[in-house]
């Protein structure tokens, strides 16, 4: 901030670019991982390619902070450089091709407490309490008057949190559904011995492995069953086969239409017709290739070795089974904001089924569940999570871990639906504000 103060704009949209590109280039080495299991001649800097375009919004954000801190006292600089800051999140959470991974307000997961302002909102106002403190602290020895600013600061901010979480707990409805959460634990490098059927199979057999009676409601992870299953009623029956006719089965699968692909999410009853959503939200580099008219030979290539180019879908994420209304979303989804709150306004839960194993064992994974479970603290809803190697469980939603799985290895959960916010978080109303 201090190098961007006072500097002719061009300046500041460099020394933030600078800054962009460094921090966003150590965001994604996970893409990496993905693109070489498949292709070990892929460019070896393929994770760098994002943080070129990220940088462009702390680049924005350099540019109006240098303008401003022209015009304003010292005094003000950590106001107005948090401000520009988060605005630069919310544009990289909306623009097309925006990747808000890692945002810095995702920098409170270590505190449940700090994580509550979330409620308020979102991750955006945790992203501008996060910059506006530290960068005052930065300031504080040369502007006395930043100290008490800080220490309020800290004090709501630390203050609402405790509040609001020593006057609630995790609560259920008298009737509330059993829901069977199934961790499959297959990990990358045994990805390749197995068929779509031994996934399958795999899948039932914990699903069964304990008493079923009581559970309305099974999720397995993404690419529970890797195969386009609504065109396979012999796969559909099999899968089906134990559950009874009040029962309910979410799972990952794959579904095609003419010559377009989709990742998506199948509801299945034997009562009913086999539901489907398209995931809406792809990850680039691995499910599509973003600006590929700029990127065509290597896009191809890189294409063609993983096999699995998708179409992006355009159902909206909304199902429900007569005991419950609720939001799937398939991975990558759960990390944007607005996307979600969007689509929760009228649910009783999140249900997220993802496939973390293209993650390995890099911190990527522990990242994208951190960011999931902040989704419920801004909805207030529940978190319902399977994920293929981890990490699977139950959210209560506060953000309160209920019960999760150990990663990486076969897990079966079973938990009653833990109940809504008995109101709506300020978040999730000023979002039906806008869309009403």
């Amino acid at each position: 901030m201090s190098i961007c103060a006072k500097q002719a704009a061009w300046k500041g949209f460099l020394y933030g670019y600078a800054f962009g590109y460094t921090l966003y280039s150590t965001h994604f080495y996970w893409i990496k991982i993905t693109v070489t299991h498949f292709n070990e001649d892929a460019f070896p800097f393929i994770s760098l390619f994002p943080a070129l375009y990220l940088g462009l919004y702390a680049g924005l954000c350099g540019m109006a902070f240098s303008l401003v801190s022209k015009q304003v006292k010292p005094l003000f600089y950590p106001l107005f450089f948090a401000f520009f800051w988060t605005v630069g999140e919310l544009l990289l959470s909306t623009i097309s091709y925006g990747l808000p991974w890692n945002l810095v307000g995702y920098a409170t997961g270590f505190s449940l407490t700090l994580m509550q302002a979330a409620s308020l909102g979102s991750v955006f106002l945790l992203s501008f309490l996060v910059v506006f403190v530290s960068t005052s602290l930065f300031y504080a020895p040369k502007e006395r008057k930043l100290i008490p600013i800080i220490l309020c600061t800290l004090l709501l901010w630390g203050g609402y949190g405790y509040q609001r979480l020593s006057t609630t707990q995790t609560e259920y409805e008298a009737n509330a559904p059993i829901i069977r959460v199934i961790q499959t634990g297959i990990m990358l490098e045994d990805r390749d011995a197995h068929t779509p059927l031994s996934f399958i199979k795999k899948n039932k057999g914990l699903t069964t492995a304990e008493e079923l009676n009581k559970a309305h409601l099974i999720v397995w992870p993404e690419w529970g069953a890797p195969t386009h299953i609504k065109e396979d009623k012999v796969i559909e029956r099999f899968i089906m086969g134990p559950l009874t006719e009040e029962q309910f089965l979410i799972t990952g699968t794959s579904d095609r239409d003419e010559y377009k692909n989709y990742n998506a999410l199948a509801l299945l009853n034997k009562e009913k017709p086999i539901e489907l959503y398209h995931k809406n939200i792809l990850v680039p580099f691995s499910e599509f290739i973003p600006f590929k008219r700029w990127l065509p030979d290597y896009a191809i290539t890189v294409q063609s070795k993983l096999n699995q180019s998708f179409t992006h879908g355009t159902t909206p994420p909304r199902m429900q089974t007569p005991h419950m209304q609720f939001t799937p979303l398939i991975c990558f989804e759960a990390v944007y904001p607005f996307y979600v709150a969007k689509h929760a306004l009228i649910s009783d839960t999140l249900i997220q089924i993802s496939n973390d194993y293209w993650l390995d064992d890099s911190y990527a994974a522990a990242q994208h569940f951190a960011m999931s479970r902040l989704r419920s603290i801004e909805t207030g809803l529940p978190l319902i999570r399977s994920a293929n190697t981890g990490t699977s469980g139950f959210i209560d939603a506060y953000g309160r871990i209920i019960t999760v799985a150990e990663k990486y290895y076969p897990a079966v959960i079973d938990n009653p639906l833990p109940s809504k916010t008995k109101t709506p978080t300020l978040w999730m109303s000023l979002i039906g504000f806008y869309h009403k």
